[in-house]
């Protein structure tokens, strides 16, 4: 991860079975501003996700924001805009955070482009036509490429120079000086909506399994007592069957 305060590198899963929601903090400090970066592994096409395992991460990653939220940083990898790029998007921005905070746009895997930012000229209208805005957006890398011996330099070190200052000056820019919160016995039911609604129709969950984890997620981690978390979930029943 470019922005960390060391050189550990974060930890990539390649697992078919993905790690949905799974997230590690990284301390930042940019300009002398001290910031925490959650880098959290949303959905992607590849990955196949228990109703449970879905539910329980989503809850476990709102306890861990509890303290608040100022910036979404949304990373993907170029060329290609895929279905889950939007998913996530919505999941995050809409579902999780309800617009309330900003979100800006990552693109890596741009170094062999002659500039980097020629990728948003072409690729803008893809997110206009998918509804996705963005408060601001950076086409970088996010490797510094192979060590040339014969020139001492990584292969891509300009350009990863030049990806950690779009980073940091867009973070310095449109993280909310407060970070927004929510109460959390309430964003517990926004999450379980969302995950309905954004997720679980394309993994194909049953209804009555999925309303089964959420019903233990609630007990577990949101602290709900058997009757609260079984009104949460039947809330979510009747809001699934009357847009169904």
């Amino acid at each position: 991860m470019m922005l960390k305060s060391t050189d550990t590198p974060a930890k990539i899963s390649s697992d078919a079975a993905g790690c949905t929601f799974q997230s590690t903090p990284y301390p930042v400090e940019i300009s002398g501003s001290h910031y925490t970066v959650w880098d959290t592994a949303g959905l992607n096409e590849a990955t196949t996700v228990p109703a449970k395992d879905a539910v329980t991460n989503a809850f476990k990653l709102i306890q861990k924001l509890q303290g608040g939220i100022c910036l979404l940083l949304y990373v993907i990898r170029g060329p290609r805009v895929k279905e889950f790029t939007i998913k996530n998007y919505q999941m995050f921005y809409e579902g999780f955070c309800q617009k309330n905070v900003p979100i800006i746009l990552v693109v890596t895997g741009l170094e062999e482009e002659d500039d980097m930012d020629d990728w948003w000229t072409r690729n803008k209208w893809v997110f206009d036509r998918k509804g996705m805005s963005f408060s601001g957006q950076a086409c970088i890398t996010a490797s510094k490429g192979k060590w040339k011996a014969s020139r001492q330099v990584f292969a891509y070190e300009e350009e990863y120079q030049e990806s950690m200052g779009k980073v940091t000056r867009l973070i310095k820019q449109h993280a909310l000086k407060q970070p927004w919160r929510m109460d959390l016995a309430k964003w517990y039911k926004v999450a379980a909506k969302g995950l309905w609604n954004f997720v679980a129709k394309i993994f194909d969950w049953p209804l009555l399994s999925y309303c089964k984890a959420l019903t233990d997620a609630l007990k577990q981690y949101a602290g709900f007592s058997d009757k609260e978390a079984t009104t949460v979930s039947n809330e979510v029943v009747i809001e699934v069957k009357k847009g169904a």
